[in-house]
C-alpha cells in the first residue's frame, strides 16, 4: 500500500499530511513525498522525521502537482495507491477500509472514494452525500446538480484509492492546472473493468476555504470552458451544461466577465442539456453577489 503526497511550499500543513499518514491503522506502507522543485525548508521537514516507510523524491525543476503524483506512481512499490494532498489529512481507518472495500469488489479496477469531512473555518460539511445511482454517467454524478448546493457528488484526490495498474494506464495529465481529478476521473471510466464504490465512511478531511492559493484556484473561467470542450466526448450531455452554468459561470462572474453569460448560455444549450434546475441555478449565480451565495449556503448547511 503506497500513500502518494506531491508538495511544495507548504511544510507546515506537510507534517500534519504526513503524520494523518504515518498513524494508520493499516501499518504495512510506505509514504512517497514528492518535492515539485527547489524547497529546502520542506525537504528539511521530511528529513526530520525518523520512519523507515517515509520516501522522498525531489523534483530537480517543477513540474506541477498533476505529474508529480505520476512520479510517486511510477516510483510506489505497492499494488494500491492513495493519494494524499499536502493541505489535507486522513482518518486513521481510512487505509484499512477502502482496502478491505477493494479486495472485495468485483470490478478489475476499483476505483475507491471515500466520505469527507469538508472542513471550513466555520463547520465541518459531509461529502459526498450520496452514491452514484445505478447506470448513473461518473460525469452526471459529479457535475450534474439535484440540489442548490454542491457536494451531492463529489471525487477528490484525497478521497481516492486506486488499482496502480490503473494508474500507470491512465496517468494524470501534466498540462492541466485545474479540473485533474475530474479529468482522470472521465478517462478511466472509459476502460473496461473499472468500477467507482463509495466506502460510505467519513475518512478524511480536506480542508477548504482557508484563502491558501493552491494550483486549483488557478485559471479563468475560458480555462475551464476549453477543458470542458476537451472533454464533451467523455462526459454526459447533461453533465456538460451543468458544467458551463454552474462551474464555469461562477469563475466568471468573480471575474466580472459579463460576455461570458450569453456565450455560456448558448453553449450549455446548444452542446448540452441542461435541467431547470441548472438554468436556474446559472440565472442566480449572475443575479446575486457572491458573498450573498456564500451566506446563503452556510445557513442552508448550518440547519443540516
Amino acid at each position: 500500500m503506497s500513500v502518494v503526497i506531491p508538495t511544495k511550499g507548504r511544510p507546515r500543513l506537510l507534517v500534519r499530511a504526513i503524520e494523518s499518514a504515518r498513524n494508520q491503522t493499516l501499518v504495512n506502507i510506505e509514504i512517497i513525498i514528492v518535492v515539485d522543485g527547489y524547497d529546502p525548508l520542506t525537504e528539511e521537514v521530511i528529513d526530520q522525521i525518523n520512519d523507515h516507510r517515509v520516501k522522498k523524491i525531489v523534483n530537480m525543476v517543477s513540474v506541477g502537482g498533476a505529474e508529480s503524483r505520476n512520479i510517486g506512481v511510477h516510483n510506489a512499490s505497492a499494488d494500491w495507491i492513495a493519494f494524499l494532498d499536502d493541505d489535507d489529512e486522513f482518518l486513521c481507518t481510512k487505509l484499512e477500509r477502502q482496502l478491505s472495500l477493494a479486495q472485495g469488489s468485483t470490478h478489475r479496477y476499483p476505483v475507491i472514494y471515500c466520505k469527507i469531512f469538508g472542513r471550513t473555518p466555520a463547520k465541518d460539511l459531509v461529502w459526498p452525500r450520496r452514491e452514484p445511482r445505478v447506470g448513473e454517467h461518473i460525469s452526471d454524478y459529479i457535475l450534474s446538480r439535484n440540489s442548490l448546493f454542491q457536494g451531492e457528488g463529489l471525487i477528490q484526490t484525497t478521497m481516492l484509492f486506486v488499482p496502480k495498474e490503473l494508474l500507470v494506464a491512465v496517468p494524470f495529465r501534466n498540462e492541466l492546472k485545474r479540473h485533474q481529478e475530474w479529468d482522470w476521473a472521465f478517462r478511466a471510466a472509459q476502460m473496461n473493468g473499472v468500477g467507482f464504490e463509495l466506502c460510505n465512511e467519513i475518512l478524511a478531511v480536506w480542508y477548504i476555504e482557508e484563502n491558501r492559493q493552491g494550483v486549483s484556484t488557478q485559471g479563468n473561467w475560458v480555462y475551464s470552458l476549453h477543458w470542458i470542450q476537451s472533454m464533451k466526448d467523455l462526459v454526459a450531455p447533461r453533465a456538460y451544461a451543468a458544467f458551463l452554468m454552474t462551474v464555469v459561470s461562477s469563475i466568471a462572474k468573480k471575474e466580472n466577465d459579463k460576455k461570458a453569460f450569453r456565450q455560456l448560455w448558448q453553449e450549455a444549450n446548444r452542446n448540452g442539456k441542461p435541467s431547470v434546475l441548472e438554468k436556474i441555478l446559472f440565472l442566480g449565480i449572475w443575479a446575486t453577489p457572491q458573498n450573498f451565495r456564500h451566506q446563503l449556503r452556510n445557513l442552508w448547511m448550518g440547519s443540516r
